[in-house]
C-alpha cells in the first residue's frame, strides 16, 4: 500500500509483473493509523508489513530492506508456519 494513486499502481504492476493486489492510501488515512505519517509534516515514512496467509501481522520493518534481507525474513516466517 502506498499513497500513490491507482493509476500509478497499475503502471507499477505492469512494469514489474506484480501478481498481487496493490492498495492505495492517497489521503494517508491508513498511514496515520499505523504510524507511517510524521506527526507534524504531511510526509509518510516507509514501513513494510509482512502478513501471513492467515492474515496475521508477522513483522513490521521500518524503511525498505534490500531484496535479500526481505526474502530471508519471508523464508524465516514461512519456516515458522
Amino acid at each position: 500500500m502506498s499513497r500513490d494513486d491507482l493509476e500509478a499502481h497499475r503502471r507499477f504492476a505492469e512494469k514489474t509483473g506484480a501478481k498481487f493486489p496493490l492498495l492505495s492510501d492517497e489521503k494517508g488515512e491508513v498511514a496515520k493509523r499505523y504510524g507511517g505519517q510524521l506527526p507534524i509534516l504531511p510526509i509518510t515514512t516507509r514501513k513494510l508489513f509482512l502478513i501471513d496467509k492467515r492474515g496475521i501481522l508477522r513483522a513490521i520493518v521500518d524503511g525498505m530492506p534490500d531484496n535479500a534481507t526481505l526474502l530471508a525474513e519471508i523464508d524465516r516466517l514461512n519456516a515458522e508456519g
